[in-house]
Order: structure tokens, then C-alpha cells, then sequence
């Protein structure tokens, strides 16, 4: 009776072995299992949006003089010619469109300027001084991405400025003879002012670095600005209702920094 029993559990303990052998590969096929870990990638850094922002630099701009009717030289001699320079700042803003790693976009700036110059006349006794008193541009941009968050571009478009201009005399009176009419002029006095505002065109390149990945980025940029050939008109300060023309052809260079805060899309971290 005691070895009836003995077998019977051994047997069931055998069994149950065997069948949880076959059982256990069924019940874990249905237990779900976790999905393998794929990292988030972070998005790429957007150049589409607009964007405002300061800029400050220098530049440069070479004039010439030309009298048109010799008022102070032989008809269309020159006047000599100097390369004003100092200091620029202002403003600027725009909008661009990214593109996989091509951006496309327009902008204008506005900038007031300190570039001055001066130069001697033939005749040794006069100056002739000019002042550059602001600068604006509308151009369309185009550029390369070198890297997520660094532009490499190319612009072109439109300027105008405003010059003011005046001749004055060196350390000395003396007496200057206009139109066959003698004048007295004082030392260090004005004898004739002048202003334009020439329009013309300009190109430059530049790189713009969104440092950080964040929303301000910084750019580094050199441009030119061409305005041919300008007639001015110039209001004589010892001759009362005398004016005489002076054609000022200017070209001018400039080296600009600056710093834009872009707005909507610009601005997702890399």
C-alpha cells in the first residue's frame, strides 16, 4: 500500500515536469516584450523666419571731384580726389527661407556714419572736405550651410546715401577770384557748401553663426557700395546767389559686425 503511493506521487511529479517543460515556452511567447530603445534625435537648427538686429563697423569711401564749368579750375579739370573714412552703426532686418542646406532671403539696413575726408586743391589754397551722414540698402541673399548653424552667404541690391560737402580755406585770408569777380575769404573759413543723396548699387559676402543653437546669431560682413558719378550742386557762402556744379563720382567699402535676433522658426535649438 506504502510503495503504491510512493510510485503514484513520483509518477504525478514526472508528469507535471514534463508538462511544464512544453507549457512554459507557449505562456512566455505570449507575454509581450518591451520595444528595443530608439534615441530621440534632436531637430536641426531652422535659418527659415525673420530676423532684426545692430551692427557696427567701419568704411571707407573714395571720392573724386570733377568742376564742371571751372568755377575753381579749368572746366572739367580736377579737384583732386581723398578716401574718407570712420566709423558706421545702425540697424538692420529681414526674412529668409531654409531649403536643405541652401537659404534664399531678402533684407535692408540703415546705418549712420562718421566717415569724413579732405584733400588740397590744385591751387593750394582751398579744401575740399566731405561727410558721409548715413547709408541704407535693400538686397536679396542668397547662401550655403557649411554646418547646421553655419551660413555662409552672398548679397546684392540697392544703396543710397546722404553726403554733405564743403570747401573751405586753409590757414590764410587771402583773395580768390570766381567767375572773374574777386572775393576776400578768411583763414579756415567755408567758401562754398554742398549736399547729395546718390543712389546706386551694392554686393557683399559675409558668414552669420547662430552661437549656441539658440535664437541670436552673429555675422561678419564685408560689402561695397558703388554710387557713379554724382552731380552736386554747391551754394557759395561768400558770393551771395552764386552756385557752381562739381560732379563727385564715390564708391565706398565697408567692414560691418552685428548681431540678429531671429524670430518663429529661427530660433529651435540644434
Amino acid at each position: 500500500m506504502k510503495r503504491s503511493i510512493v510510485v503514484r506521487v513520483v509518477a504525478g511529479v514526472i508528469a507535471n515536469t514534463v508538462l511544464g517543460a512544453f507549457i512554459a515556452p507557449a505562456r512566455a511567447a505570449d507575454v509581450p516584450m518591451p520595444a528595443p530603445y530608439a534615441p530621440v534625435a534632436r531637430p536641426l537648427y531652422s535659418w527659415t523666419g525673420c530676423y532684426g538686429g545692430v551692427n557696427i563697423g567701419g568704411g571707407s569711401a573714395n571720392k573724386t571731384f570733377t568742376d564742371v564749368n571751372g568755377t575753381l579750375d579749368p572746366a572739367g579739370g580736377t579737384l583732386g580726389s581723398h578716401t574718407a573714412r570712420g566709423v558706421v552703426g545702425g540697424g538692420q532686418g529681414g526674412c529668409d527661407y531654409q531649403t536643405g542646406m541652401f537659404l534664399f532671403g531678402i533684407a535692408a539696413m540703415l546705418d549712420a556714419s562718421g566717415i569724413k575726408g579732405t584733400n588740397s586743391l590744385p591751387n593750394g589754397i582751398l579744401t575740399d572736405n566731405s561727410y558721409m551722414q548715413w547709408f541704407a540698402t535693400a538686397t536679396a541673399r542668397a547662401g550655403l550651410l557649411a554646418a547646421p548653424t553655419l551660413l555662409f552667404y552672398g548679397k546684392a541690391g540697392g544703396a543710397w546715401a546722404h553726403d554733405l560737402y564743403n570747401i573751405s580755406s586753409q590757414n590764410s585770408s587771402f583773395t580768390f577770384t570766381i567767375l572773374n569777380r574777386p572775393v576776400n575769404v578768411p583763414s579756415s573759413s567755408i567758401l562754398a557748401l554742398g549736399s547729395a543723396s546718390p543712389s546706386g548699387w551694392t554686393a557683399g559676402a559675409g558668414l552669420e553663426w547662430a552661437f549656441f543653437g539658440g535664437a541670436f546669431t552673429a555675422f561678419l560682413e564685408y560689402d561695397y557700395m558703388s554710387f557713379g558719378t554724382m552731380r552736386v550742386n554747391y551754394t557759395a557762402a561768400v558770393v551771395s546767389g552764386l552756385t557752381f556744379p562739381i560732379d563727385v563720382r564715390q564708391s565706398v567699402n565697408l567692414i560691418l559686425f552685428g548681431i540678429n535676433y531671429r524670430f518663429g522658426a529661427g530660433g529651435r535649438s540644434y
